[in-house]
């Protein structure tokens, strides 16, 4: 009996000495926060003196560090839930960023961001700040508000973002609305899309609020013998999108400087999930395969039972560099 009593007041002192389930030592960095070496050290104290509360984590060291681009990075080793309670706008995966095209631009919109952020969120925000993200330098010539808080979110910020090497046929003023209507539709708010024209290449951007990810379906991979050819499906996939209860966000199509091929490049939104496959078939010419649209997409709803909603005709350089191929879209 004493040995039992002993065994359960030891895994009891053991499970009050363990941390908690859900912490965990990580790595918090707020990049190119600072020109200098003194302005990044007083920002730095101000932060760390105010991390513990905010992200309930432990603060186990601390450093401003010179980065690449030659400006200063914050970084605080942590021990607790900062990983799980944070809340960004900024998202280091994304292709390219910045919503803006000067710094005095981002500075002057600051203060209106921080409340749309505060306001959909519903967090005090723990840092806010613009920058130039150098970590592709070549691609990424704007400018970021990167807005962190911690906590529980009513709304979450995202972004999607993408980079085409290619010019295009994009219409920036009418795109950038077609896209924020096609976001509102499915619910998201404070919505913000800019599309940058620079040096032939085209970069899209949007940011926005929503209790969830929104089903972004983007298409890409399509390349068509003209430009004409490419316009065509335009309609083709506004028809796709809105048989899938969604609708078209974006389409443009793109030519390179030395390419003859025209690409298309599509995002809508979609309020089912959709998928899309290659068909086993190649076509030797735009022409054959596109005669044959109607009868795959027959084809694939009777035998294989797929609720197929359209079909592209284009070369898909990873699939074929020569052949054409059928891309057929189906709701799951």
């Amino acid at each position: 009996m004493k040995i039992s009593v002993l065994a359960t007041l030891l895994s009891l002192v053991c499970a009050l000495m363990a941390p908690p389930a859900m912490a965990v030592t990580g790595t918090y960095r707020l990049g190119q926060v600072a020109a200098s070496i003194d302005v990044c050290n007083e920002l730095k104290a101000s932060l760390v003196k105010k991390f513990p509360q905010s992200s309930r984590s432990q603060v186990l060291s601390d450093v401003c560090e010179r980065n690449h681009g030659g400006s200063f990075d914050i970084v605080i080793e942590y021990t607790g839930l900062a990983a799980s309670l944070l809340v960004s706008t900024y998202n280091e995966g994304a292709d390219v960023h910045g919503l803006f095209a000067t710094a005095e631009e981002c500075e002057a919109s600051r203060t209106d961001r921080i409340s749309e952020f505060s306001g959909a969120t519903g967090l005090d925000p723990f840092v806010a700040y613009c920058f130039r993200d150098r970590q592709r330098e070549q691609l990424d010539k704007f400018f970021t508000l990167r807005i962190d808080a911690f906590g529980k979110a009513k709304l979450k910020p995202y972004n999607f973002a993408r980079h085409i090497y290619n010019s295009s046929t994009v219409n920036p003023e009418a795109d950038e609305s077609g896209f924020e209507n096609a976001l509102m539709a499915l619910g998201a708010s404070a919505v913000d899309v800019k599309i940058f024209k620079d040096t032939g290449n085209t970069s899209v951007m949007a940011q926005y609020y929503a209790s969830r990810r929104l089903p972004l379906l983007e298409h890409s991979d399509g390349f068509l013998p003209t430009l004409a050819d490419c316009e065509k499906y335009r309609d083709v996939m506004r028809e796709i999108y809105a048989r899938a209860g969604g609708q078209s966000a974006i389409y443009f199509c793109a030519i390179g400087t030395e390419a003859t091929k025209s690409r298309m490049y599509s995002v809508g939104l979609v309020s089912q999930p959709l998928a899309s496959e290659l068909a086993s078939v190649k076509y030797q010419t735009q022409a054959a395969c596109e005669a044959q649209r109607a009868a795959t997409e027959e084809m694939w709803r009777l035998r294989l039972g797929r609720d197929v909603v359209g079909s592209v005709c284009a070369l898909e350089w990873l699939a074929s560099p020569t052949e054409v191929s059928m891309r057929l879209f189906w709701v799951e």
